[in-house]
């Protein structure tokens, strides 16, 4: 570009904004909270008025908690369409568009510090809200939920744990050299970081708790996996947004595991090495002291030697055992595991045939009237399973049974249909 297509951008921005661009604190946070409470990509879609005027309520309300002045909410909404932070939708009544400075804005002020700070229950509680709306849809708008938005939000909590991830290994490096070092200043100051990690992610848990909007979604996923369960493609999607959430749940309680232990190994090191160091110094002082007193000439009795007392031994020989040579007949074990692999195989087959009939049964009802399962059920409860996966639709009734004081997941089948092309879906959707 030449000079005087320069001059010529300039004098267009300085007609566009002559007094340069002051944003006020209620603009750059409704900024914040639309960009919280956003669904999806903002840049690409449009936004409701509803939700603009949400996010002003939000700023209001905030400002008012810290005593600071604010305006009217259609004010803050005219100031940010004056200041082209937003623009009116052609296309859509009532809906606007941020700009590509209102974007610019919320990316270079607020992108790392909205992943890591934003309200996890926030996220949980949009896909609670969007499930209930959903309740009495038809499943065409619930298979476009489960396909894209909902993993939307999700995404949103794996790029936070992400984030929480590269700290902690950040942290780890940093106390690693410090205790080469021996710096105990830093090494505390590392120790109280890492803490800081835990509590963040404990608040996580707790927003994935029973009490949260968590437990909530995981009981409307069970009941829209008995309102279709004749659809194998909705239960399919269903049974693998589930997972998903169960996935995230035992990752982020697992770092909370592994920094919790890290902590703890890291902080007994430190306690170890600060006993050393005290433990150095008293010798230093004994050693000045026995220097001191030397030099006067002290002179210490030497205490009398104390004398162990007699002992006796008696030995008695042992008879030594004769070599025991194992002599098991292979043939006969071979023969046996046989037995109790076709034994497993009627099973499967008997269970199949009363799928095929009834279209689902109860699986942990069934396999206990099977004596072989009955027998040794921790072991035969996973194996058939294992084997009947290929054919059948796991559905969990999301409730536990207590057999001969063991825990079993309660659990019905049905026959699973398409096999072949669900398959290519999923490689598709991956």
């Amino acid at each position: 570009m030449e000079k005087k297509d320069y001059n010529k951008e300039i004098l267009q921005f300085l007609k566009r904004y002559p007094s340069g661009i002051n944003l006020t604190p209620q603009e750059i946070i409704t900024l914040l909270f639309i960009k919280i409470y956003s669904d999806g990509n903002f840049e690409k879609n449009y936004i409701e008025k509803d939700l603009i005027f949400f996010a002003v309520q939000k700023t209001i309300n905030l400002l008012n908690q810290l005593n600071t002045p604010t305006v009217r909410e259609d004010v803050i909404v005219e100031n940010l369409l004056k200041k082209n932070l937003l623009i009116f939708s052609s296309t859509s009544i009532n809906s606007y568009y941020i700009s590509d400075i209102g974007i610019s804005i919320i990316e270079s002020i607020f992108y790392r510090e909205i992943e890591d700070q934003s309200d996890v229950e926030s996220n949980i509680y949009t896909i609670y809200m969007a499930l209930k709306a959903l309740e009495n849809s038809d499943k065409k708008e619930l298979k476009n939920f489960l396909t894209h938005p909902f993993y939307d939000l999700i995404l949103k909590l794996d790029h936070k744990i992400r984030n929480i991830k590269e700290k902690i290994n950040n942290s780890k490096n940093s106390i690693k050299v410090a205790l080469k070092t021996g710096d105990e200043t830093s090494l505390r100051k590392f120790i109280d970081e890492l803490t800081n990690i835990k509590s963040i992610i404990k608040n996580i848990t707790t927003s994935l708790s029973r009490y949260s909007s968590y437990n909530q979604i995981i009981y409307m996923l069970n009941m829209l996996q008995k309102k279709y369960e004749h659809d194998i493609e909705i239960s399919d999607l269903i049974f693998r947004a589930s997972m998903k959430l169960f996935g995230l749940k035992n990752e982020i309680e697992n770092l909370l595991i592994e920094i919790a232990e890290f902590i703890n190994r890291h902080t007994s090191l430190l306690t170890m090495k600060i006993n050393v160091s005290s433990l150095d110094k008293i010798i230093n002082f004994q050693q000045k002291l026995l220097t001191f007193f030397g030099k006067k000439g002290l002179c210490l009795s030497r205490p009398e030697r104390m004398k162990p007392s007699e002992f006796r031994y008696k030995w008695q020989q042992n008879k030594r055992k004769p070599i025991y040579i194992e002599e098991s007949n292979n043939i006969i074990n071979d023969e046996i595991d046989q037995v109790e692999e076709d034994e497993v195989n009627i099973i499967v087959n008997e269970l199949l045939e009363k799928v095929n009939k009834y279209q689902i049964i109860n699986y942990t009802q069934e396999i206990i009237d099977y004596p072989l399962a009955r027998g040794n059920l921790p072991k035969y409860y996973n194996l058939i399973i294992s084997k009947l996966s290929d054919f059948i639709t796991i559905i969990d009734a999301g409730k536990e049974i207590e057999i001969d004081g063991v825990f079993y997941s309660d659990i019905e089948i049905m026959i699973k249909k398409s096999i072949g092309n669900e398959r290519k879906e999923l490689a598709n959707d991956i």
